[in-house]
């Protein structure tokens, strides 16, 4: 799939969970500038990509609807388990959107986690050498850390 993102955005990696969904209404409700929304299909063991496929077709369908159409991409991964071990969302959204914003006009990127998640809090360093290593100069954004579910 080719990835077009043609004006200066924020990009917002979107799973369809909660917490990216009130993320997403955040950024729509308080950003003056254009936000892209980038989905990662994972395949894995876990198998949540149907799950999470409904839900990102719910919300776009729905700002559709309401006149307000997301500027909207996506992309696949599968990968393999190594020894037991797989990546985890968070070292995947990374990498993808460090890749995303090396390549495009984007601003800023913002991820939809809360920090009481401790899953991600602990996956969050080797994320940030991922991300950080293709894009240094790109601030991330948590818009919805400290909230509860």
């Amino acid at each position: 799939m080719r990835i077009t993102i043609k004006k200066p955005s924020l990009l917002l990696m979107f799973s369809g969970g909660l917490d990216s969904l009130a993320a997403l209404h955040l950024l729509l409700t308080t950003q003056p500038e254009p936000i892209h929304v980038h989905h990662v299909h994972l395949s894995n063991s876990e198998n949540r990509t149907e799950a999470e496929r409904n839900a990102v077709d719910a919300v776009r369908a729905y700002y559709e609807q309401a006149g307000a159409p997301l500027d909207y991409s996506e992309s696949y991964m599968q990968y393999p388990v190594v020894n037991g071990s797989f990546f985890y969302d968070t070292d995947v959204t990374h990498f993808m959107s460090a890749y995303i914003a090396a390549r495009a006009p984007i601003t800023s990127v913002a991820f939809g986690y809360l920090d009481i998640d401790r899953l991600n809090m602990q996956r969050l360093p080797t994320a940030n050498v991922l991300f950080e290593a293709m894009t240094p100069s790109i601030p991330r954004i948590y818009p919805i850390a400290g909230w509860s579910k």
